[in-house]
């Protein structure tokens, strides 16, 4: 196929004419080109939103998942604290203690000439608060006998703490045998 000439001026400027059908030939081009990318951008956009939700609902999820183990943790935490704070509020309660203390050495004297000293006769209401504390044999002074209800009042308080943590206690016991003393929480009957 031959070209055919375009014909030029002396100066190099092509005659209006010519100039117009390039410039509307170039419109046309470019109008052809954005109609035909225009699908590409449209889908090319569309393609990096998707891929924008899949990392932002990815990136939700394992900060979820992050928040849920981090909580998860805390609670196990808050927990530990929460039956520390059971065990200070029970110890808090020091006057009750010192009243049982009383109590226990009173039920003590009553008993106070037996050969084996116990707190059977507590009074009902104190019985499910109160331990029950088993002297063996009369060699026991009154300050022995003071000193192993104090530590028997220790003890209770200490066994309550115990039972009111774990919760799987039904009864503490703790028996010294080369004192003769046995110490019983809550309190059951030495009969």
């Amino acid at each position: 196929m031959a070209q055919v000439p375009i014909p030029a001026t002396a100066s190099g400027v092509l005659p209006p004419a010519l100039e117009s059908a390039q410039r509307r030939l170039r419109r046309t081009y470019l109008l052809l080109l954005m109609l035909l990318g225009l699908p590409v951008l449209v889908a090319a956009f569309y393609l990096l939103s998707l891929q924008f939700e899949l990392v932002w609902w990815g990136t939700q999820r394992q900060l979820a998942m992050s928040t849920d183990r981090r909580v998860n943790r805390l609670d196990s935490l808050l927990a530990a604290a929460q039956v520390d704070l059971l065990r200070l509020r029970d110890v808090a309660r020091e006057p009750a203690t010192r009243r049982q203390l009383e109590e226990d050495l009173r039920a003590l004297r009553q008993v106070a000439d037996a050969s084996a000293y116990t707190l059977d006769s507590l009074p009902e209401l104190l019985r499910e608060v109160a331990p029950q504390v088993i002297l063996g044999g009369p060699r026991w002074s009154v300050t022995e006998r003071q000193n192993a209800i104090s530590r028997a009042a220790r003890f209770a308080e200490q066994a309550r703490l115990t039972l009111a943590r774990e919760g799987s206690f039904r009864r503490v016991m703790m028996v010294d045998a080369q004192a003769n003393e046995v110490w019983i929480y809550p309190w059951v009957s030495a009969e």
